[in-house]
């Protein structure tokens, strides 16, 4: 493999590169997002004799229509085949359109009018050379417009010497560029390049180039494709049933697991045809929202997106759905779908290695497809490891598994016995509206215990609770505010045991906290066992609990 050829350019080449369309913008960069103010200081600093960086692009003689960007900081540019290499720029996309808007005179998509950027002539010292537009009061014979300095005009005015200078040094002032031609890197390496260098602060995601190379612009005789689109619709979609949002890196390896059955970045970008993707949509979305509603079902309690254990979860459920078509869901199907799901919790599955592991996993959907055991993980299973396991922190899968399953259970209010609604927007992580500790943390039996104080912020003492009950809970202990909701409702015990909590053998009647954790772990424990085909050769599934 060569190496990147480093070569000098000067603004005048590349103002003609890009107007011939040899410069062009890949769809997956952002748009120019400059202010003119900025633009100027930049060719202030030409003007110094200061450097602006170099240049990165990607020569390839292939025209890839699917990856251009069709515009340049909101001006047209041409698509026409020079007979040579097109050079995409994979860095320096915002100092290349400063400069071509500046020198031509143009205005922006946003409305800038780079047609204002002027140049002093009586600049001296600390003082700006460039302004985004001539300084109010100025003498307008100490200016030259940028565009005229550029193409040769107005220079019979008041300091012709000044003027011949600054045109020297624009027309001689070089750009470094460095080269890539695609006999050296692929897509896949040019990729690479651009998450390395994170410029402006916009990383390229996979979805980014994926949705690049599959865009097809609608004709006269053709519907256009624009993934982009899709998943903002799709995401629109899901809010208004007040699910929440997938992730564009979620959605882009829902669709490649459907069509090309691996999720890891350097597969999607070798085997991932754009034609597929096209061609397989309307089915691939009709998977997604399948598995999304499979996994809100009685046996798992995802009910909105803020409580799925792994997001990346809905990859292997939406292609068990993509694969299976129109069949329907056999017994022996679910009940190792269900077993899947608990293990990727209780393992906490998707932590590391994830894309490997989800190509492994998309291998034990195969399996459930085809009627067969999928191959299992051993799993450790107790009341002790829920409550191990169970350090109340929302970025844990395992913590929001739980959930899950304490959402199985229809939660109802304390104080008002209906069911609590559960909102994304409430259970996110940044609301954590609908989470309250059921032995308040500011408790007096808590705060009068250090030992207690070191527990009690566990998933084990976490339910779901509406706003109505927690301002009437406070600080209470569990001892006084049960018995006093128990007087309003009749149903007291119906509603604990949507919590999977009882009146008696829970340490409720004399606020003992080790009692509480050790019965609800429990309880949480013979929930998951229904959920879990029990291997007994790999498998540890005790009933020890957390304090005996």
């Amino acid at each position: 493999m060569g190496m990147p050829r480093g070569e000098n350019t000067t603004i005048q080449e590349v103002v003609k590169y890009i107007e011939n369309g040899e410069y062009r913008i890949p769809r997956f960069q952002r748009d120019f997002v400059w202010e003119i103010k900025k633009s100027a200081e930049l060719i202030d600093s030409i003007f110094r004799g200061y450097p602006i960086g170099s240049i990165i692009v990607w020569e390839t003689k292939s025209k890839l229509t699917c990856v251009d960007k069709k515009d340049l900081g909101g001006i047209k540019i041409p698509g026409k085949d020079t007979g040579r290499y097109t050079s995409y720029i994979i860095d320096g996309q915002q100092r290349l359109t400063s400069l071509f808007m500046a020198v031509m005179g143009k205005t922006s998509g946003k409305g800038d009018d780079f047609s204002q950027i002027c140049v002093s002539l009586t600049a001296t010292g600390s003082e700006p050379i460039v302004y985004s537009a001539l300084p109010k009061d100025a003498d307008p014979g100490d200016y030259v417009s940028l565009m005229d300095l550029y193409m040769g005009t107005g220079y019979k005015g008041k300091h012709p010497d000044i003027w011949f200078k600054y045109r020297d040094i624009l027309l001689q002032y070089t750009i470094s560029v460095i080269k890539i031609d695609d006999e050296q890197l692929g897509l896949e390496q040019v990729v690479e390049i651009f998450e390395r260098l994170n410029l402006g602060g916009k990383k390229l995601n996979m979805f980014s180039i994926v949705a690049a190379r599959c865009y097809f612009p609608e004709t006269e005789e053709e519907e256009g494709f624009d993934l982009t689109k899709k998943i903002k619709e799709l995401n629109e979609y899901l809010k208004s049933k007040n699910y929440g949002e997938i992730a564009d890196s979620t959605f882009l390896q829902v669709i490649s697991a459907c069509v090309i059955g691996k999720v890891q970045k350097a597969e999607i970008l070798k085997k991932l045809k754009e034609k597929e993707v096209r061609a397989n949509y309307e089915n691939i979305e009709r998977a997604l929202l399948e598995a999304i509603q499979h996994l809100k079902g009685k046996a798992y309690g995802v009910a909105v997106a803020g409580l799925l254990p792994y997001e990346r979860l809905l990859v292997p459920f939406a292609f068990f759905h993509f694969k299976r078509g129109k069949k329907p869901i056999t017994v022996n199907q679910e009940k190792y779908l269900c077993d899947f799901f608990w293990r990727c919790v209780l393992l906490k599955r998707y932590s590391n290695a994830a894309d490997a592991n989800t190509d492994n996993d998309l291998l034990r959907i195969k399996a459930i497809l085809a009627g067969d055991k999928p191959d299992q993980l051993g799993i450790v299973l107790s009341p002790k490891s829920i409550f191990e396991n169970g350090r109340f922190q929302l970025s844990s899968g395992y913590v929001l598994g739980m959930l899950c399953l304490m959402a199985q259970n229809n939660p109802q209010s304390f104080a008002e016995g209906r069911t609590i609604g559960i909102t994304d927007t409430a259970v996110s992580k940044g609301a954590k509206k609908q989470y309250h500790h059921f032995f308040p943390k500011q408790s007096e039996v808590i705060q009068g215990n250090n030992d207690y104080k070191r527990i009690v912020n566990n998933v084990v003492n976490i339910v779901f609770m509406d706003s109505v009950t927690n301002n009437q809970i406070k600080n209470q202990n569990p001892s006084k505010y049960i018995k006093k909701f128990g007087r309003k409702n009749s149903r007291m015990s119906s509603i604990l045991k949507s919590h999977y909590i009882a009146k008696s053998g829970f340490g409720i009647e004399n606020d003992d906290f080790y009692e509480f954790i050790n019965a609800r772990s429990n309880a949480l424990f013979i929930k998951l066992k229904e959920h879990i085909v029990v291997d007994r050769k790999h498998d540890t599934v005790i009933t020890e609990l957390p304090f005996e």
